[in-house]
């Protein structure tokens, strides 16, 4: 009797969720998964108030943007530097070579203002007076000399060390001019107790890549290799 009870219970729960699952609607699983997402969204209004601006904020500041420009180093730095007289030659009649020593630092003068190829001219003046351009006859600084300076110039420090304020580092290197004593006598006559000042060198220098020298050299190592071989 008991079985018969348990049968009859069982068959009506499965008719009942027979005719649950026949009024029910089936849909694709992708559609009932976007309904799903429809009916919980919300929409939200956001109203922006005033916005204040604090002066004394450097992340609103005006020129702002300057703080992330590339710059050339020394680019600020003034054209004109002192120089010191070292010594005085005599080459020929009416020829002196004057060695003087200039600053030649990458923090102190920028790249279009420097020494960097032979046949530049050298802008000098004597105690404030006219602007002399000399002919270099020495060689250009080695760049080993501004190894350095061009790290500082980098913005780098050394492992603990923090960002203070300094001054630019000094590099001095000695140059040579060959004057000509109707050219420049104030420069032809200096000696130690004139006040010098050096500024930009002029002009490209020799192009010894494109000009026909580097072809005597070139043919020479042809030759000895030639020979070698």
């Amino acid at each position: 009797m008991a079985h018969l009870q348990q049968s009859v219970q069982s068959g009506g729960k499965c008719r009942r969720l027979a005719a649950r699952l026949q009024s029910h609607q089936w849909r694709p699983f992708g559609q009932c998964i976007k309904g799903y997402k429809r009916s919980r969204a919300k929409h939200v209004l956001v109203r922006a108030g005033p916005v204040k601006i604090d002066e004394e904020d450097l992340m609103q500041f005006p020129d702002r943007y300057k703080w992330y420009e590339a710059k050339f180093a020394a680019d600020d730095m003034p054209d004109w530097n002192p120089g010191r007289f070292v010594s005085s030659n005599q080459e020929a009649p009416h020829q002196r070579l004057i060695t003087f020593t200039a600053e030649i630092s990458r923090e102190r003068v920028p790249l279009r203002n420097a020494y960097k190829a032979a046949g530049q001219k050298a802008a000098v003046r004597i105690n404030g007076g006219e602007e002399r351009d000399l002919m270099v006859v020495s060689a250009p600084p080695p760049e080993l000399v501004n190894n350095y300076p061009l790290f500082l110039c980098k913005g780098d420090i050394f492992s603990g060390e923090t960002k203070t304020a300094r001054e630019p580092t000094s590099v001095m290197a000695d140059i040579q001019v060959l004057v000509c004593r109707e050219e420049a006598p104030e420069v032809y006559d200096m000696g130690p107790d004139d006040l010098m000042s050096v500024g930009p060198f002029q002009g490209t220098g020799m192009d010894m890549r494109s000009s026909g020298i580097m072809a005597i050299f070139r043919w020479d190592c042809q030759h000895h290799a030639a020979a070698a071989a």
